[in-house]
């Protein structure tokens, strides 16, 4: 059923004893406005008393409804009316035997004498009324019977009436009550409907996702862009979006239709998604399901699928085809959607990821950037798509891609898995390692740019296992030239300082800001750092592998507005570059790490602990 067919959600209103005085009213109206319209009416009536199931009399109507009401000239109207009297026919037949008027005896007809033949046997034939004129009589008849007694249908839905037989006339009482909504944006102030809110009839859904039950029992997830009709307790149309059906020990079921398709559940958990490209899709997570649509020669093609399968109507709309899936686009709760739109949110905003991971960045030592050569070689590449990757300027630098890794599980979100890090080796004093960024030759976007982070919230993330714990070593660091306490340092650093971590950095007022754990640093551990900006405070969280539990914040300070950008180096004049395994202090690239460090997130949103690279499942 689609919008364009307002007179299908009425007759089936009608049939299953749901319809008000008035929806009465604008149904009679409707079938005495056009013979076409009365032999629909009647139609759906003998199908539904003939099937016991209006689903299957829209099933097998559906081609012929869409040529009635959108029309295609007097000859497909034609076959459309006769195709639904052949149906109306059969029907009968399987009930009645054909009409057959027998009349007295026939006498023979007059022929001139000159042709007359030989004389045969009288005999006597029934005369028989073709079909299509004794349906189109009754149906017209029916019309006219049913314009008289307009005024009377109204005690069908107003209470007791002269036509009203009992309880099985009482149309179904049933709710539709919304228990959970998420929000693409995370605010779920912003989604179309609160908790405790009743649904039905039309429902249109923006970027978000509404959980609702129904008095039977069954649990609906609506995930949108959506458009569609609530039709009962037992139905739902779909004109656009997805929906999730779990049917659990629901009473009566559940079907979806999508225009062309009706997908009918056996005891199951499913989901139905329908796009401007798609007429219709299933996929069965849980039991059964049954897929049924008419094809254009007026078959009706019906396939059984059990959980684990999918499939979609086909290009040609002669049946079904297979396909696979993702489960995860198929939350079966609120709760579950918001899961989805945060990953996808995390995502989008993540500005830099460098995981060291092949195929990206190949086991051995970083290939070099020769400026002098105009060689622009990428070391590492950025794996979030925005082209912030990291070039290799140093050909004395001991520095490579090596087979080992935390073994802390990361997040199921994070494909791929872990198993490769950079490694940077000891090297004398006045050599570095300036794996780098370089947006001037990159070319991120301009809201992507990491060497100008205008960003008052923000998360960088970082993983380290430490060689050497002496002096200071930086792990990350945006160079820069700002001056504290005499000297001069970098806007951003997270580094070991003398066996401790230590994360500083100017604020947007130019004031520096510096967090210090007050435990040591482990030699040869995995280290999981998050630093985390929300405007107005800076805070730094740590995990270490071994240790139970999820991230710890280890301190915070107050931070106002993003980190300060440094601007234009004096020297070149390009932007000041975000480091790995080297740092910058009084003008001076140094600071150069020992160990191993992996898994380099920059994100443009104040992460929760739940978000982090290794967050276990209970943060």
């Amino acid at each position: 059923m689609t919008e364009s067919d307002p007179d299908l959600l009425l007759i089936q209103q009608y049939l299953d004893h749901q319809i008000d005085a008035e929806g009465m009213q604008a149904l009679g109206e409707w079938i005495v406005s056009d013979p076409s319209h009365a032999r629909r009416f009647m139609l759906f009536v003998s199908l539904h008393r003939q099937l016991g199931d209006v689903h299957q009399a829209r099933l097998r109507l559906s081609e012929h409804s869409r040529t009635l009401t959108e029309g295609g000239g007097p000859i497909q109207d034609s076959l459309a009316i006769n195709d639904a009297l052949e149906m109306l026919m059969e029907a009968e037949e399987s009930a009645h035997p054909p009409l057959a008027i027998l009349p007295d005896k026939v006498p023979a007809p007059h022929v001139h004498p000159a042709a007359k033949a030989p004389a045969k046997p009288e005999v006597y034939r029934p005369l028989v009324i073709p079909w299509w004129v004794v349906i189109t009589t009754g149906a017209v008849a029916a019309a006219i019977a049913i314009a008289l007694v307009l005024p009377f249908f109204e005690g069908r839905s107003s209470g007791p009436g002269p036509i009203t037989q009992g309880p099985s006339n009482q149309p179904e009482a049933w709710t539709a009550t919304v228990v959970g909504r998420a929000h693409a944006s995370g605010d779920k102030r912003l989604c179309s409907y609160e908790i405790g809110d009743s649904m039905a009839g039309l429902i249109e859904l923006g970027d978000e996702t509404i959980e609702f039950r129904l008095s039977s029992g069954v649990t609906v997830v609506a995930m949108g862009p959506l458009k569609g009709t609530l039709l009962s307790q037992r139905e739902i149309d779909l004109q656009r979006g997805r929906v999730i059906v779990d049917v659990g020990g629901g009473v009566g079921g559940f079907v979806v239709t999508t225009g062309d398709a009706v997908f009918r559940d056996i005891g199951t958990v499913f989901g139905v998604s329908r796009t401007d490209i798609d007429r219709g899709e299933v996929v069965v997570l849980q039991g059964e399901v049954v897929a049924e649509m008419v094809t254009p020669d007026g078959t009706v093609a019906r396939r059984n699928m059990s959980g684990g399968e999918a499939a979609r109507v086909s290009d040609r709309r002669d049946g079904f085809v297979l396909v696979t899936f993702q489960q995860e686009e198929y939350p079966r709760s609120a709760l579950a959607a918001a899961g989805i739109y945060r990953e996808r949110l995390i995502q989008t905003e993540t500005m830099a990821f460098w995981r060291f991971e092949a195929p990206e960045v190949p086991l051995g030592v970083f290939p070099i950037t020769n400026l002098g050569e105009r060689n622009y070689t990428v070391a590492v590449t950025d794996v979030s798509g925005h082209k912030n990757h990291l070039y290799h300027s140093q050909s004395n630098a001991r520095s490579e891609t090596r087979e080992i890794a935390s073994d802390a599980p990361m997040r199921s979100s994070i494909s791929g898995g872990n198993r490769q890090s950079a490694f940077f080796s000891l090297i004398p004093d006045g050599e570095v390692c300036d794996l780098h960024s370089w947006s001037v030759h990159s070319g991120p976007s301009g809201s992507m740019n990491i060497e100008q982070p205008r960003w008052e919230q923000l998360t960088i993330e970082c993983s380290f296992r430490a060689e050497t714990l002496t002096g200071a070593r930086t792990i990350l660091g945006l160079d820069g030239t700002f001056t504290h306490a005499g000297n001069t340092v970098p806007a951003f650093a997270c580094e070991i300082v003398d066996g401790h971590l230590q994360v500083a950095g100017i604020d947007s007022k130019n004031r520096y800001r510096e967090v210090r754990s007050e435990q040591p640093a482990e030699l040869g551990v995995w280290t999981h750092v998050a630093v985390v900006f929300d405007g107005s405070t800076m805070r730094v969280y740590v995990k270490h592998d071994g240790v139970p539990g999820g991230y710890r914040v280890i301190g915070e300070s107050p931070f106002e507005g993003s980190i300060r950008v440094p601007g234009p180096r004096a020297w070149d004049g390009f932007p000041h570059t975000w480091t790995v395994g080297r740092g910058i202090f009084n003008g001076k690239m140094q600071r150069a790490f020992h160990g191993y460090i992996d898994e380099v997130r920059l994100c443009k949103l104040a992460l929760e602990p739940r978000d982090f690279l290794f967050a276990v499942s209970d943060e």
